[in-house]
């Protein structure tokens, strides 16, 4: 009898006086994949210098999150503004994008790279080619909605229609290089090979001695954090987002960690 009693005054506390745990807000994200040393796939999962600030702001928000990994970039800026995703973690901040997106005020990182142009080494475009007005006799393909700083940007909008190829995907620019549909694109070097190492399995013949640089550009651009417009994430997280930003590059080797992530390719 006493044995009971005691058992009916603990089921009683855990159900009145026990504290309640609450299970954490998940919030979902995705993101250009293969930007080493920002973010790119290891180890079944993602890392890079996004992906430790997010750890970060997850800790100060007390939130977990999400990855929709099976989105390409333009359909993971669509299910943003379609409500079916929260946020975009990282890319860069443009005019267009500002009419339908909210960007977190402070960037999450400042991207100083050298990008170029790169085509086949046995395509069409001749090795005497070293400028980018030498390349506007020829086929550009790029994915739609990309940026990629002012310089870059200035090349495209000053193409011909004729000249210029938006496909949704990485793989489909390479295909349409290697089958001489297209004949230059946009790339980094750490991207370049982190592209060619996701597609040999279903592009046997692809290797990265197929590519060649034509035109090296530099560049250094803030890469920001942004959700649909006014979202009610946005006017809840921003603020928490823009501290953890500011937390990260006060207490880390923001250089050293860039050089970590970029030997991983």
């Amino acid at each position: 009898m006493k044995k009971l009693a005691i058992q009916l005054i603990l089921i009683i506390y855990a159900l009145f006086f026990a504290p309640t745990v609450h299970a954490k807000e998940v919030i979902s994200w995705c993101a250009f994949f293969n930007w080493n040393p920002w973010i790119y796939p290891y180890n079944n999962s993602y890392d890079g210098i996004l992906i430790e600030e997010l750890n970060v702001f997850k800790k100060n928000a007390g939130v977990d999150t999400k990855v929709h990994k099976n989105l390409n970039w333009k359909r993971c800026q669509q299910q943003v503004l379609d409500g079916k995703v929260d946020f975009i973690l990282g890319g860069n901040r443009t005019p267009e994008r500002e009419k339908v997106f909210s960007f977190v005020d402070e960037p999450a990182a400042i991207n100083n790279s050298v990008m170029g142009m790169y085509t086949l080494s046995d395509g069409n475009i001749p090795h005497s080619v070293n400028r980018l007005e030498d390349l506007k006799g020829y086929r550009f393909v790029t994915i739609k909605g990309t940026t990629w700083g002012k310089v870059i940007d200035n090349h495209i909008h000053s193409l011909e229609k004729s000249k210029i190829e938006y496909v949704n995907s990485e793989a489909q620019i390479i295909r349409k290089i290697l089958t001489k549909r297209g004949d230059y694109f946009v790339s980094s070097e750490s991207i370049l090979n982190t592209i060619v190492n996701n597609n040999q399995e279903s592009i046997p013949e692809l290797t990265r001695s197929k590519f060649r640089q034509v035109v090296e550009i530099k560049r250094s651009i803030p890469i920001y954090v942004f959700f649909k417009k006014d979202s009610e994430q946005f006017l809840k997280l921003n603020k928490l987002f823009e501290e953890s930003f500011k937390q990260y590059h006060s207490s880390t080797d923001v250089q050293s960690r860039i050089e970590f992530h970029k030997q991983r390719n």
